[in-house]
């Protein structure tokens, strides 16, 4: 059931790949200024929270993207990572969530705030 003013699945599932895609053009550009940007373009789509978590900024970019349902090789190519690049950074932020999988470490950053 959803209240009034919250968003359709389909709308989620939009904002979610939105600012997966704006933390991966993040990674991209060259120009630090251009980078800080789209980062910040991509935290206004969260809810006003502190996750406080400690995740690092590459552990919320490889996260953003699992949770859009990517596999590791997808995420690798949109972040122009490894495959196990990106393996090590999602064992690294389950570790720090305390997650045993990457589908609950994705809930858990969430509910943090850290992920729409």
């Amino acid at each position: 059931m959803e209240h009034k003013g919250a968003l359709s699945v389909r709308e989620l599932e939009a904002l979610r790949r939105a600012f997966a895609a704006l933390r991966g053009l993040a990674t991209r550009g060259e120009d630090g200024r251009v980078r800080q940007e789209f980062r910040a373009r991509a935290q206004s789509l969260l809810p006003v929270r502190d996750g406080g978590i400690g995740l690092s900024d590459r552990e919320v970019d490889v996260l953003a993207y699992a949770a859009t349902g990517l596999r590791n090789a997808e995420i690798a190519n949109a972040l122009a990572l490894s495959p196990e690049t990106v393996k090590s950074y999602l064992s690294s932020a389950r570790f720090k969530l305390g997650a045993i999988n990457r589908h609950e470490a994705v809930a858990m950053a969430r509910r943090a705030g850290v992920l729409p």
